[in-house]
């Protein structure tokens, strides 16, 4: 069954894609969101065939993810809103930055060396470090952000 979406409702649906994408695909997007929503549901949120749109919950928690807010910033305007980072940097939050990154990067290793207590990764512990490492992905991106540096303009 084929549906008809609007041109703005197909834009939602391409820039869902993005954010799964940006995630990893709808796989690791899955496991970033520890059991919420699966590999299908996210498959179907971006299919210009299915007339399901991502919820709110899973949009926060991927941006959060990915640092990816064109679907975020996508919904805003269609409500007549602007939406803009808030903090950056700060002498005082520099070394909070690091220190994230820095806990999160520990948060993979630990996960790591809990999975392969057994001498394996099963397939539950390769999704719990999948999860583990977009963590690191979103508080870099997030200390990239605040220290002024982006993928495109990393020199």
């Amino acid at each position: 069954m084929s549906i008809s979406l609007s041109a703005e409702d197909a834009t939602l649906k391409h820039l869902t894609r993005a954010l799964n994408e940006d995630a990893g695909g709808t796989e690791a997007a899955a496991a970033a969101l520890r059991g919420r929503v699966g590999a299908t549901m996210l498959g179907n949120y971006q299919n210009l065939n299915h007339a399901q749109m991502m919820p709110i919950d899973v949009l926060i928690r991927l941006t959060q993810v990915t640092g990816n807010a064109d679907l975020l910033e996508e919904v805003a305007r269609r409500c007549g809103f602007r939406i803009e980072r808030i903090g950056g940097l700060s002498a005082g939050n520099a070394i909070a930055h690091a220190a994230a990154v820095a806990k999160e990067t520990n948060d993979v290793l630990q996960a790591l060396a809990n999975g392969m207590a057994d001498g394996r990764l099963c397939g539950k512990d390769r999704a719990t470090i999948q999860a583990e490492v977009l963590d690191v992905v979103r508080v870099a991106t997030e200390a990239a952000a605040a220290f002024g540096v982006s993928a495109e303009g990393a020199e």
